[in-house]
């Protein structure tokens, strides 16, 4: 694979090919130095003359469950009886690690989304019936089911983008601090895709209900109230999304082909095909 200096190119679009297919050291960005860094040692082989895939790693999957629920019931007197229940399900997992080998380790630059991803279902239950006459009855109840889910990235968490060489002025900009995403084509992507995010789903209900006996007719009344909230703030990507594809090192500049092009040369050159970030993460 020829990589190409985009700095030679012409009116036609073509390109020079750097000499012996090397970058000059002057060249590569220190951004690129600083973030290749954190990347692990090879662990195996790799394939072929490029290589690759020569870092292996299981699928590392830690999880734990501790599911419970429980009921506690009040006879006030012999025509009224309350109880409360409680319910839930929680379950947190670290999925998907690569770069670190364990939960306890520490890699700003891992790129799973799933570290931790923590759900739990929530229920609260009220109830009181109450004996009006022989022949009426009346029960409240009122609930609450909330589902909490907890997604992203615990270890590139206040990372500060300026030690790695970005301008501070853009950091300065930044509402949350992070390990930047760099998505870099056929290589491994660091940093990760999302931002530690809590968000909670909630569901109220309260429902009144009548019973009565008139003669050998039994009548039911009941209504039934609801309200839901959906809170879900979705930081996003605080400190961005750059990603490096082969456009600036592709042999002509307005069309791709098979040999040429390298999206870590690009990247080493420090020149991002699109880059984006959220700055709506300022209300979380």
């Amino acid at each position: 694979m020829l990589v190409y200096d985009p700095l030679t190119t012409n009116a036609q679009g073509e390109r020079t090919a750097f000499t012996n297919n090397l970058i000059p050291s002057d060249r590569i960005s220190k951004v690129a130095t600083e973030v290749l860094k954190y990347y692990p040692a090879p662990n195996a082989p790799g394939d072929g003359l490029a290589r690759i895939n020569n870092y292996v790693y299981p699928s590392r999957w830690v999880a734990n469950m501790d599911q419970w629920i429980g009921r506690l019931d009040l006879v006030v007197n012999s025509k009224n009886t309350v109880y409360f229940r409680y319910g839930q399900n929680p379950f947190s997992e670290y999925r998907a690690l690569v770069f670190v080998k364990d939960v306890n380790e520490d890699n700003p630059a891992e790129p799973t989304g799933n570290a931790p991803l923590i759900r739990n279902g929530r229920n609260w239950t009220w109830d009181w019936t109450s004996t009006i006459s022989p022949t009426m009855t009346f029960n409240l109840r009122a609930g609450l089911a909330r589902w909490e889910e907890t997604t992203g990235n615990s270890y590139g968490v206040g990372y500060n983008p300026t030690s790695l060489g970005m301008d501070a002025a853009l950091v300065g900009q930044f509402s949350k601090l992070q390990f930047p995403r760099f998505n870099l084509g056929n290589y491994q992507a660091v940093g990760t895709d999302r931002l530690i995010n809590y968000a909670a789903n909630d569901a109220y209900t309260v429902q009144p209900n009548l019973n009565l006996v008139v003669g050998r007719h039994f009548l039911k009344f009941g209504a039934e109230g609801r309200r839901y909230n959906d809170n879900n703030p979705n930081p996003g990507l605080a400190s961005g999304a750059y990603t490096f594809g082969k456009n600036w090192t592709q042999k002509n500049a307005n069309r791709a082909d098979a040999t040429s092009g390298d999206e870590l040369a690009t990247f080493l050159l420090g020149y991002p095909t699109s880059a984006s970030g959220r700055s709506s993460a300022s209300r979380w």
